[in-house]
């Protein structure tokens, strides 16, 4: 009687490959499978990287303004989202402007050197008289204040003499309310004194000749200067 053949017992190709689909593998060679898909995750402005499930929930459940935000932005190529970003952290502060003015205001009183501004700088290009009408106010209302106090020192029948001014600048310069509009301050020192009263001088006279000037182009009778020409 004959002996069934046992399992064991086959035809060794047949074994071979049975043996390789129970490893997967077909002939030596790899199963192709599909690709497992990999989680779309997005990069954090901190460096984080976030699952985008959870960016859909938080999309979500934001307002409709941050909605349209993120639409808006969701169109931004790299370049554009960059420039966002970077003019989104370039804020100042409430008081930077006055920290800068005040810190450029101490680096110029530290330098300690005198800068002569452009005069295109200070007024607009054909405004000559309206500078000329309010410099000119001004002078005479200095004027009349230095000649107020200039009187009290001359008495009421005396003559206003630049002495008397000098006093009532002095006067003034002790009480802090002189402005120097048109006079220098007195030198601190003997050596400077020369050079002040000649500025003085020529600062007095210069303004006596463009009042006679400005009375004569405008018809009045010009003042009788010769008191404090002297």
């Amino acid at each position: 009687m004959l002996e069934k053949p046992s399992k064991s017992v086959g035809d060794p190709s047949k074994q071979s490959n049975e043996g390789h689909k129970k490893r997967g593998t077909d002939g030596g060679r790899k199963k192709e499978g599909k690709p497992k898909k990999k989680k779309a995750k997005m990069k954090h402005p901190s460096g984080e990287h976030v699952d985008a499930r959870e960016l859909s929930v938080l999309e979500s459940a934001a307002l409709p303004q941050g909605q349209i935000m993120a639409q808006f932005l969701s169109t931004f190529n790299r370049l554009e989202q960059s420039r966002f970003e970077a003019f989104r952290r370039s804020t100042f502060s409430s008081d930077a402007i006055s920290k800068y003015v005040a810190q450029i205001l101490i680096e110029g009183l530290n330098d300690g050197i005198e800068r002569n501004p452009v005069l295109s700088h200070l007024c607009s290009v054909g405004q000559a008289s309206e500078i000329t009408m309010v410099v000119s106010t001004l002078a005479k209302a200095y004027a009349q204040r230095l000649m107020q106090d200039s009187r009290s020192f001359a008495g009421i029948k005396e003559v206003v003499l630049p002495r008397y001014m000098l006093l009532a600048m002095d006067e003034r310069n002790s009480q802090g309310t002189e402005i120097d509009f048109f006079l220098q301050n007195a030198a601190t020192s003997s050596s400077g004194s020369s050079l002040c009263n000649r500025n003085y001088s020529s600062r007095r006279l210069a303004a006596i000749r463009l009042q006679e000037l400005y009375e004569e182009d405008n018809g009045s009778k010009p003042m009788n200067n010769k008191a404090l020409s002297e």
